[in-house]
């Protein structure tokens, strides 16, 4: 669908928008610290509410309103979640880690190959007869399986993994 792309598109123009090429990328340190608690404390909330007690949410927002609110969580959430888990990240874990540079440098063809893959994966797992839950944790695990799997033995060894993360420099210890 043309609109989702579109929405995905913006997420990864922003993160194109944002590198640097000394790498330290956007500086919104106190954005992101309160990026994450407003999005889980103040939006998630909502939203559940909106999702799980659609009346109740109605009578609480007033009817004429619900749409509205819902694309605005919609569209905020994402956001909110990405400032926050970046700027977490960048306090976390800072320090150097061959782990956390080999996830780093598997993040980007993740990025890249997620959404088909979650697509796939939706249309095969639609009609099974399951609890939402598990149909999600089937489809987030599965997905985050492949695309691992991929990126370990299809992207990382060969000339994609060199243009996605540049050469990789030998380790002096």
């Amino acid at each position: 669908a043309p609109h989702l792309l579109g929405y995905y598109a913006l997420f990864f123009f922003f993160g194109v928008g944002s590198y640097r090429v000394d790498g330290s990328g956007l500086r919104y340190r106190g954005f992101s610290m309160l990026a994450l608690p407003l999005a889980f404390f103040g939006l998630l909330p909502i939203a559940m509410q909106i999702i799980f007690e659609p009346e109740l949410a109605a009578e609480w927002l007033g009817a004429d309103r619900m749409r509205g609110a819902e694309v605005a969580i919609e569209t905020l959430y994402p956001w909110l979640v990405s400032f926050g888990m970046i700027g977490l990240f960048r306090v976390v874990l800072s320090r150097r880690s061959a782990a956390v540079r080999y996830l780093s440098d598997a993040s980007y063809w993740m990025y890249l190959i997620h959404l088909p893959l979650i697509f796939i994966a939706q249309a095969w797992i639609r009609d099974v007869d399951a609890s939402v839950w598990l149909k999600f944790i089937a489809v987030t695990g599965g997905v985050s399986a492949v695309s691992s799997i991929s990126y370990a033995i299809l992207v990382r060894p060969t000339p994609i993994g060199t243009l996605l993360n540049g050469r990789r420099k030998r380790s002096s210890g």
